[in-house]
């Protein structure tokens, strides 16, 4: 697949990495946004799987790739949501964000802070915030990982050697074992995730996670007045489907699919599932109009913030409710 590289300056004159495939000038782009230490890789079986007919936009998280790290701003979903504002305004076309784990709640977090800058959203194996909380289903990665930044902290040249000595096979093969990683994944893939994981600074890496704990959306789920697709798949254990469900149910216009046999790895298992999902939901979305919510958005309630949105022709696809999803 073709990509134009470019760049876009975010809040701070941070130097985020962009590249695009274009698509049909009529249709709303895609803009994705990637979980915690990835940089596409999760995504790259779902473009191939995408029709021509979208654009398709992918940046580098801060940090990430070869996008710069940037001035010592507080790590954030914040930070990265503004981060996605500025490569949004470099879009001058309707634009639905595409969101995995980490990139849900930063994707809620950028319609909390812009409203009117997003027409849709869709919203793969994610929270709307506090993730560590729910991680594997218990609250132990919440309760040990200060424990873990504070060891780092004070053992920094032993915290990069342990981060960067474990081979990624190894890690693949222990997620394989723990049932994180379904054998439909091709370890390839994967490893790719755990070399540029490897990469990052583990202070870093532990402050996004530590971010990803502290950040919450929930009450502002009410106020999200875009038409919004919510998929989850039925195994995953890092964000357990009950998330998705509880997403799904607070935010007025969701849909929500839930995909069998998937784990927190869906794009990489059922790309063209998801692919068709991505595109019946944008092929009913009603881009190219505002409606009224730039002024009126954080002011209104539930029903009155959502009830004068056209949300009713959507109703005949489905657009309420939740749905299993069997292929």
């Amino acid at each position: 697949m073709s990509f134009r590289e470019t760049t876009a300056s975010s809040f701070d004159g941070t130097r985020l990495f962009v590249r695009a495939r274009s698509g049909r000038t009529d249709a709303p782009v895609l803009l994705f946004c990637d979980g915690l230490g990835c940089d596409g890789f999760v995504f790259e079986p779902l473009w191939n799987e995408l029709t021509r007919d979208f654009e398709v936009v992918h940046f580098q998280y801060r940090g990430h790739g070869r996008s710069e790290r940037g001035p010592r701003c507080e790590v954030s979903a914040e930070t990265f949501a503004a981060d996605l504002l500025a490569v949004r305004r470099s879009i001058h076309r309707d634009v639905i964000v595409v969101g995995h784990s980490w990139g849900v709640q930063v994707a809620l977090e950028a319609h909390r802070l812009d409203p009117s800058a997003l027409e849709g959203l869709i919203l793969v194996n994610g929270t709307s915030g506090r993730a560590t909380a729910t991680f594997k289903n218990g609250d132990w990665l919440e309760r040990w990982l200060p424990r873990v930044e504070t060891w780092a902290r004070a053992h920094p040249r032993w915290a990069r050697r342990l981060w960067r000595s474990v081979p990624s096979g190894l890690a693949v093969g222990f997620g394989r074992l723990l049932g994180d990683i379904s054998p439909s994944v091709r370890t390839d893939d994967i490893a790719a995730y755990f070399q540029h994981l490897s990469c990052l600074d583990v202070d870093f890496f532990l402050e996004l996670l530590a971010a990803s704990g502290r950040h919450d959306s929930t009450d502002h789920l009410e106020l999200v007045c875009v038409p919004a697709l919510v998929i989850g798949g039925n195994l995953d254990s890092f964000t357990p489907i009950a998330l998705s469900e509880k997403l799904a149910s607070g935010i007025p216009s969701a849909r929500l699919v839930v995909l069998p046999d998937t784990t927190h790895l869906l794009p990489l298992e059922a790309p063209r599932v998801l692919a068709r999902l991505i595109e019946e939901f944008t092929a009913a979305c009603p881009v190219g109009e505002r409606h009224a919510r730039e002024s009126d958005h954080r002011e209104s309630r539930r029903g009155d913030a959502c009830g004068h949105l056209p949300i009713g022709s959507l109703s005949g696809d489905g657009f309420e409710g939740r749905h299993e999803f069997r292929t």
